[in-house]
């Protein structure tokens, strides 16, 4: 019994395309859209450690951004 390995394609490695991989391709807007409720609904009640949620709310928003253009510069790229 032999254990399927990637190299075994043909195909060399920087012609390879990603597959859909719902969790690069979508997470990133999920982050967006979550930390801005986050925030929205932490920004208005400003009541004891809220602005700690809020920052942190905006951190996952950043982080959002952020991985979008990395997604697609490694999808461009084939990695």
């Amino acid at each position: 019994m032999s254990i399927a390995d990637d190299n075994e394609d043909s195909t060399p490695k920087r012609f390879r395309r990603l597959r859909f991989n719902p969790l690069r391709e979508i997470l990133p807007y999920v982050c967006i859209i979550l930390g801005i409720v986050m925030a929205a609904r932490h920004g208005f009640t400003l009541a004891g450690n809220e602005g700690v949620l809020v920052i942190c709310s905006l951190a996952l928003v950043a982080l959002g951004v952020i991985a979008i253009p990395v997604n697609l510069w490694l999808k461009k790229r084939g990695l």
